[in-house]
């Protein structure tokens, strides 16, 4: 029998108090738990055994974990979505989300990073932690933004090493060429010492060793060990000289963001921190223990 009028308004009308009814009875937490898992894109220039990496494997649990399961984070190691100034543009655009990168590929636009440490680099890793905290932290997260990027954290990238011919005749380095990131600060601190700087990114050193295009490079000591580039050079550290890498977020994808997601990744990559700086330190152990009176060169040998 089919439904007369007065009877099929009076269904509608059932049907909509109902549906009411369940709206008003949904909490909070039922609502968040409806809104799909945001997957966060990850770059990271380094390889697989460097400090970095540890710390960015365990970011996906974290970040799921301070999110309640909202954040879904993938991370890409090893150069997968590029060099480290590729990426940064990338983020610029939003074509990556978040990245682990070197202080000096910031160089180009933010005049503050070429003001960090001698060189970009800290005698220790307190000393890293008083300059972000402090107004040249502050300028540059401010310089990095109007670039359309947010300083979220950072890491300490260790001490820096000199890898050379096993007869380089130290302190010397003159007429040596030396491959190095692209950072006018060192170019111009190596041209000053007589070496012939070639600038490159840490993914193009091997081929560049392998094709006899330098002589050593001068690179963080964790991306020399870690990429296994010490076997047949003298790896010289450089004293008082530790590099920070910088956990740097698109402004233009993480602004889409919920801020209370936001937190919990900001939350996330600093519980990270304790990961990379344990690694760290046991690469630093492992390098003393077998290299136990190593050559070094000391920051006052340069200008």
């Amino acid at each position: 029998m089919r439904l007369s009028g007065p009877s099929r308004r009076f269904r509608h009308t059932g049907t909509l108090a109902l549906a009411l009814l369940f709206a008003s009875c949904s909490s909070p937490e039922t609502e968040l738990s409806a809104i799909p898992p945001l997957l966060v894109r990850m770059a990271l220039e380094s390889g697989h055994d460097h400090p970095a990496a540890h710390a960015t494997r365990e970011l996906p649990s974290l970040a799921e974990s301070a999110s309640e399961g909202r954040i879904r984070l993938r991370v890409y190691e090893d150069g997968y979505l590029g060099d480290d100034s590729e990426v940064v543009e990338q983020l610029r655009f939003g074509g990556i989300d978040i990245a682990v990168v070197s202080l000096r590929a910031l160089e180009g636009i933010a005049k503050s990073a070429a003001l960090f440490g001698k060189g970009g680099t800290f005698p220790s890793a307190a000393a890293m932690e008083r300059a972000f905290a402090g107004a040249l932290g502050s300028a540059l997260a401010e310089e990095l933004e109007s670039s359309r990027l947010l300083l979220v954290s950072w890491y300490d990238g260790g001490p820096e090493c000199y890898l050379l011919p096993r007869d380089a005749k130290l302190p010397s380095l003159s007429g040596l060429r030396i491959g190095v990131e692209r950072s006018k600060a060192v170019i111009d601190e190596l041209t000053a010492e007589g070496a012939i700087p070639v600038p490159l990114s840490t993914l193009e050193f091997r081929r560049a060793l392998e094709a006899g295009l330098v002589d050593g490079v001068r690179a963080p000591l964790a991306s020399v060990l870690s990429s296994r580039l010490d076997a047949d050079y003298r790896v010289v550290p450089l004293e008082a000289s530790r590099v920070p890498m910088l956990v740097i977020g698109s402004r233009v994808s993480l602004m889409k963001m919920p801020g209370y997601d936001r937190d919990a990744l900001s939350v996330s990559v600093r519980a990270s921190k304790a990961f990379q700086a344990d690694a760290m330190a046991f690469m630093e152990a492992r390098f003393s223990r077998d290299n136990p009176s190593p050559w070094t060169l000391s920051p006052s040998a340069y200008p």
